[in-house]
């Protein structure tokens, strides 16, 4: 019975295995309902040791952790931005390997290799191998901490919230962080990047209208308290470069940087301001700003198996259409995580409101606002001792002023996750790069 029913797991499998939510590769310009942002400026000490000591097959120094699984099988339906209606089915295929190499008490360097199969049931020109490769270098004393990186990231996702239609954009980048501390509360903290975001959907030219290069170089002083909150400011300088192919937006300036937060026992608090003053390069099309972006996000422990999100974001996004230069998009929204004990079912919710506000590339040209909401849930539960599966669902609502942008996204999607494979491989966490 025992091998029958590992038989009927494997074929479960590569039939309906995906992710409730389908991330936003590096480069694009949309996040689904309930996504949180805020991040570290250096991978997380603790995550990165954890990796390192997790990992199943071990040779001397150096670790490796195998990884298969199949992710974003959704069925998407609805207008696409464009007009039409697209009714398919999509999953993602992946298997491959992650790598740690510990050098001395504090330096790890660490690589993966994940390639993966995107398939279509119906447009057979969106089937390509994508995958996400990376090295790096990360250390951690007790004064500096250090990340030297270099990335390539090409996975479908959603385009941007103007044309919410599910392609392949690959990001080759390049990282240098750092670290410092000055004194016991007092830090230093500064990065230069370089990354270039390319979409690869082949023989569609409207996908790459956006194709760039971004070179971006932060620094920022902070303090930590005891208590658990920190407060930090800095400066940040960009320079956007469109490709010749592409539609010419490029441009350069500078933002004025907030961070702070809390971390306490139940409650957790992430503010990050940017004050940005951008002009166009050359003869670019890229309407001038002077705006505020950033985000809020908070996390409350409101039980022992319930967890409560709240957050708000603002970001500037660029436009595919001539009459529009960019647009910033505005989202405040709301998340519930409850987990129940056993086998018991777990939900996850989450509601979003917010606007998209097209900057006019001429004077003339008809200002535009979408008004944008949207939900998704989840959920998770265990059919057998050996199999688990997660259901979602995300459903976007356009409602523009320019009545020919009215429009609407749905996406579902389904999770199988076999624990009987846990001991070989490391299903269900392809998110996870290092």
């Amino acid at each position: 019975m025992r091998f029958r029913t590992q038989i009927f797991v494997c074929v479960s499998l590569c039939v309906c295995v995906g992710t409730p939510l389908m991330l936003a590769p590096l480069g694009a310009q949309y996040n689904p309902p309930g996504d949180l942002l805020a991040g570290d400026l250096l991978q997380d000490e603790k995550a990165l040791r954890a990796s390192l000591d997790d990992a199943r097959w071990r040779w001397g120094a150096l670790r490796l952790e195998p990884w298969i699984g199949l992710s974003d099988v959704s069925f998407v339906t609805g207008a696409q931005g464009t007009g039409e209606t697209a009714d398919d089915l999509t999953a993602t295929l992946g298997a491959g390997v992650r790598g740690y190499l510990k050098t001395g008490p504090n330096v790890i360097w660490a690589a993966h290799a994940l390639p993966e199969y995107v398939w279509w049931q119906d447009e057979d020109d969106k089937a390509r191998l994508n995958g996400r490769y990376g090295v790096g270098l990360f250390a951690f004393t007790n004064r500096l901490d250090l990340e030297a990186s270099a990335r390539r990231h090409e996975r479908q996702g959603y385009f941007s919230s103007e044309l919410q239609s599910l392609t392949t954009t690959r990001s080759d980048s390049a990282r240098l962080a750092l670290e410092l501390a000055l004194t016991r509360r007092l830090y230093l903290a500064a990065s230069g990047e370089r990354e270039q975001a390319e979409n690869r959907e082949a023989g569609d030219a409207v996908f790459s209208l956006l194709d760039r290069k971004t070179a971006t170089a932060r620094a920022l002083v902070g303090y930590r308290s005891p208590r658990g909150w920190w407060i930090g400011a800095g400066l940040e300088e960009s320079t956007v470069d469109f490709d010749d192919d592409a539609r010419d937006l490029s441009n350069e300036g500078q933002a004025g940087l907030l961070d702070a937060g809390y971390e306490g026992p139940r409650f957790t608090l992430r503010l990050r301001l940017e004050r940005r003053s951008l002009e166009p390069s050359g003869d670019s099309d890229f309407v001038p700003v002077d705006l505020s972006t950033g985000l809020v996000e908070t996390q409350w422990d409101l039980h022992r198996s319930v967890r409560g999100f709240l957050y708000g974001r603002r970001q500037l996004a660029y436009s595919i259409r001539p009459e529009t230069s960019n647009f910033v998009s505005g989202r405040y929204g709301a998340r519930l995580d409850i987990s129940l004990r056993g086998r018991g079912p777990a939900l996850e919710v989450a509601v979003e409101a917010g606007e998209d506000d097209y900057e006019p590339a001429a004077a003339q040209a008809l200002a535009r606002v979408d008004d944008v909401t949207a939900f998704g849930v989840g959920l998770r539960f265990e059919l057998r001792r050996a199999l688990k599966m997660r259901l979602g669902l995300t459903q976007t609502d356009y409602d523009s002023n320019v009545d020919a942008f009215d429009r609407d996204v749905t996406a579902w999607s389904a999770v199988v996750e076999v624990s009987a494979l846990q001991e070989r491989f490391r299903l269900g966490d392809g998110e996870k790069i290092w």
